[in-house]
């Protein structure tokens, strides 16, 4: 996945204050940002009475509903709610909506915050940077370091993602996300033991961070520590049912396990949530190409998920480009596997490049990839 990974459980909606419309009718599946930092989550009684469960915990959020002006929303740490449409902005129009708000009032700091985590959000690392360079005049407080530390990573600049990070657990000692995304920084930079005691103190100091178990898990993947992986995704998914990445990784490693049929089940189960997904029609793709079992492998339906995965994908990682990879390899395609895989391989946080490299030698050779 992305590097520093973010799950952003996302909003969308159709109705902005006031009367006027927004050009979206419905908005199940957007990513939205949020307008004001201190958005809670709430429910309703019976009688119509707004009951408060969560303060959200994310700026970005996915939308799972969107019923009468409303948008049901996880935040990312196991609570689903409701909020109100007017208190998000649709992530297509939110740099246009912040850009507003700035010139409206140069010293809104909240408006630098989620203009930046739109930028980050539609690939443009140079401009969050940009916005949190002012909201660090405006604002220094632990979520602005880490969330520029997160876009120096997007820019592979490890020693000052590093010295974010660091500055954001000095201000703050007990702030989760900044252990969790330091930990990618040791992982890049091959300290393994370092990435998992961050990790490990992350979920200590917030055990429903959902996304530092995600990356945990998948982190023990890469070791081959495939039982490991799946205490964490399991428990990512007990937390936060629509977690869709955590499912993403459970098969992974239900598939290192060569549970076969068990990691089909979850990639139809995480298709079911979201047949938009692309990580999991990528990765499913990737198990019908690669699979050692041949009576599994079926290279024209995993060269047609895996064709969908990247007409889906905004920013396709090193990872997904090597998956892309095999499957082509699979068809036939050794062309577009080579190319692909040189693609992975230009990512220096592409953690596993000796053993890509022999792949994309085999690729050359024309020869397809088949998972020990």
């Amino acid at each position: 996945m992305k590097s520093v990974v973010r799950l952003l459980f996302v909003a969308a909606a159709c109705f902005a204050v006031g009367s006027a419309y927004l050009p979206y009718k419905h908005w199940t599946g957007k990513m939205v940002i949020l307008k004001d930092g201190n958005v809670s989550l709430f429910q309703e009684t019976r009688v119509g009475k707004r009951v408060v469960v969560a303060q959200l915990y994310y700026i970005s959020n996915l939308v799972l509903d969107d019923v009468n002006f409303r948008l049901k929303i996880s935040d990312g740490r196991g609570t689903t709610g409701w909020l109100d449409k007017a208190d998000a902005v649709v992530l297509d129009d939110a740099a246009a909506y912040f850009t507003k708000r700035i010139k409206q009032n140069k010293n809104d700091a909240f408006a630098y915050f989620g203009r930046a985590a739109a930028w980050e959000l539609l690939g443009k690392p140079d401009l969050a940077i940009q916005d949190y360079d002012t909201l660090e005049d405006l604002d220094p407080r632990p979520f602005m370091f880490d969330g520029r530390g997160n876009m120096w990573m997007a820019k592979k600049d490890y020693k000052k993602a590093m010295k974010d990070f660091n500055k954001a657990i000095y201000l703050d000692p007990k702030f989760a996300p900044a252990y969790h995304n330091r930990a990618w920084v040791w992982v890049v930079l091959d300290e393994k033991a370092r990435a998992l005691a961050d990790y490990r103190e992350a979920i200590v100091l917030d055990p429903r961070l959902v996304s530092a178990l995600y990356m945990r898990g998948m982190l023990y993947c890469r070791l081959g520590e495939f039982d490991n992986a799946l205490v964490d995704f399991n428990e990512a998914i007990r937390i936060d049912t629509n977690a869709l990445h955590a499912f993403y990784g459970k098969a992974r490693a239900q598939y290192g396990l060569k549970r076969y049929d068990d990691a089909v089940t979850t990639w139809q189960a995480a298709l079911e949530m979201n047949n938009d997904y692309s990580w999991g029609l990528m990765g499913w793709a990737h198990f019908l190409a690669t699979c050692p079992d041949e009576n599994r492998r079926d290279s024209k339906k995993a060269l047609a998920m895996a064709t969908r995965a990247m007409s889906l994908e905004r920013n396709p990682d090193a990872t997904f480009h090597a998956m892309a990879a095999a499957v082509f390899a699979d068809s036939g395609d050794f062309v577009e596997a080579v190319r692909r895989q040189e693609l992975a391989l230009q990512d220096p946080q592409f953690i596993d490049v000796a053993e890509e490299t022999n792949r994309l030698e085999l690729y050359r050779e024309r020869k397809p990839f088949r998972q020990e």
